[in-house]
């Protein structure tokens, strides 16, 4: 199974030289942490991440792992069934004030009621 992690670090830095530092750290960490099939910069603070797992709960298990690794004090929202969302304020990273990591499940079908 291929899912996407989608990850939004929210910048301290004001000006673009220091956006471009903060970001390059970031994308070594990714790299040194998750083992992935393709990563793509979306924007100067947005991430998306292609992973393999063997299953939606791998899938979860390892999104939660990976957010340890960045950051501590999550908060999880969302129905777990369908997707993975937290938010943390106290990202491990020197230069990012908050950081948001997403993963939809690619095989759950959500019936609106």
């Amino acid at each position: 199974m291929n899912a996407t992690i989608y990850v939004n670090f929210f910048l301290a830095a004001k000006s673009e030289k220091g956006k471009e530092r903060v970001c390059a750290r970031i994308a070594k960490i990714i790299e040194k942490e998750i083992e992935y099939l393709t990563l793509k910069k979306t924007d100067i603070s947005k991430f998306e991440i292609a992973v393999a797992f063997s299953s939606w709960e791998a899938c979860v298990y390892n999104a939660i792992e990976f957010c340890q690794k960045i950051g501590y004090d999550w908060s999880l929202s969302g129905y777990i069934k369908f997707d993975f969302d937290a938010w943390s304020n106290h990202p491990k990273i020197v230069g990012v004030e908050a950081i948001e990591v997403a993963v939809r499940n690619p095989f759950a079908t959500q019936e609106v009621s």
